[in-house]
Order: structure tokens, then C-alpha cells, then sequence
């Protein structure tokens, strides 16, 4: 990918891909210590989803970390507009340095999804709502719906069994108002991953989601 970025794109995921170097082990945002892997392993994928993104969107990250997938997409995409949603204060301050050295209009929102959820200045907001190594499916569908506009989408970074977490999503989906629209297959190598992509059908209850923690210790299955 690095070959075919125009050189400014390239610059500035050079330069992330410098500060997870410097901060990943510290902060506990990487197991990463040379870049060839960060590329690969990070980067790529991120950046596998660059060309699903709507137009002009508005995204959450949800549950951000060291900025994988938003920062990565945020500068592929610059048409949109990212807000990266971290409860962690030592990650967030690193995403914060990250925003104001690469320069990105990327937003960094330091609180639980379960609380910003609620916060009308967010609730049914969002264009769409993507997610990478945070959780499974139906603790997804739950925190990132209320986020969502209706017809807005979540997608969700998968590994090959990404169909058996759709099977299991079918309570989370009927309460949240959720549809499955696709889950898409695709490689990175030797490497298969897959895109779940969710559309809210309708309103989602006030009622959701449940107090902070609750989504994960009791998954809507």
C-alpha cells in the first residue's frame, strides 16, 4: 500500500506509524516493536475498509485504542470526519498527539460508549460507527445503534468465523433494531478477515445502551 499512497498520506502514516513505535509499549497500544509488522497487521487492515466509508461521513471509532482503524481511515479519508472514542486517559492522550501531529480533523472523545451514547449532542448522530478488536457482535450492536442514525451502518472488523457471531447476534439485532446487511470476506496475505455490516432499520429505545460495563458482562445472545 505504502507504493501507491499519494507522498502526503504517506508522511502522515509514516509518522503514526513512528509515534506507536516510540509510545505502542508504554501506553499498551501495541505488542509491535518494528514497523513491518505494524504495516501489516495494523495499517493494512485498517485500511482495508477506506472505500466503504460514506461520503462526507461522520464516524465513530468506538473503543479507539492506539487508533486502529479510525486515525489510519481518517487520513485515507479526509472528506470525512472521525470521533475517536476512548475511555482510557493515557490512550486518549496519545490519540490527541497523534490528531495534532498528523494534523487530521479527527475528534477525540475520552469517555464510555455506554455514557456518550445518551448524551443527546451524540445520541443518532452518526453516519456510521466502525470497530476493530473491541468486542464481540452483539456487545457491538448494542453500543454502537444508539450511536447510528436510522440507515446508518456499522462495520465491524471480523476474523473468519465472523458468521457464527452474526448467529448469535439475533436478540441483539431485534432490540436494538439492527439488520445483518453483509459479511464480506477478504485477505491480507495468507491472512482471511472479514466485514460485518450492520444498518439500523429504526429508532433504538432510550433503555439502550444498559449502564457502563453491563453490555459486556451480559451480551444481548
Amino acid at each position: 500500500m505504502q507504493n501507491t499512497l499519494a507522498p502526503e498520506k504517506q508522511a502522515q502514516l509514516q509518522q503514526y506509524v513512528d509515534l506507536l513505535l516510540q509510545e505502542g509499549d508504554r501506553l499498551g497500544l501495541t505488542a509491535f516493536r518494528t514497523p513491518e509488522p505494524i504495516w501489516s497487521e495494523l495499517i493494512h487492515d485498517s485500511a482495508s475498509a477506506a472505500e466503504k466509508l460514506p461520503e462526507g461521513g461522520k464516524i465513530v471509532d468506538l473503543g479507539s485504542g492506539g487508533g486502529c482503524p479510525g486515525i489510519v481511515l481518517q487520513v485515507l479519508r479526509p472528506d470525512t470526519k472521525f470521533y475517536l472514542l476512548e475511555s482510557n486517559g493515557r490512550k486518549a492522550g496519545f490519540l490527541r498527539t497523534v490528531v495534532e501531529t498528523l494534523g487530521l480533523p479527527s475528534v477525540v472523545l475520552q469517555e464510555r460508549s455506554e455514557t456518550v451514547a445518551h448524551q443527546a449532542e451524540f445520541r443518532a448522530q452518526f453516519d456510521m460507527v466502525v470497530a476493530k478488536a473491541v468486542a464481540s457482535l452483539p456487545v457491538l450492536i448494542e453500543l454502537a445503534l444508539p450511536l447510528l442514525k436510522i440507515k446508518g451502518k456499522l462495520l465491524a472488523y471480523k476474523g473468519p468465523q465472523a458468521q457464527q457471531e452474526v448467529d448469535e447476534s439475533a436478540t441483539a439485532l431485534k432490540v436494538l433494531h439492527g439488520q445483518t446487511l453483509a459479511v464480506e470476506p477478504y485477505h491480507l496475505g495468507e491472512k482471511s478477515y472479514c466485514h460485518v455490516i450492520v444498518e439500523k432499520a429504526s429508532s433504538t429505545s432510550k433503555d439502550w445502551p444498559r449502564r457502563p460495563g453491563i453490555p459486556a458482562k451480559q451480551p444481548l445472545k
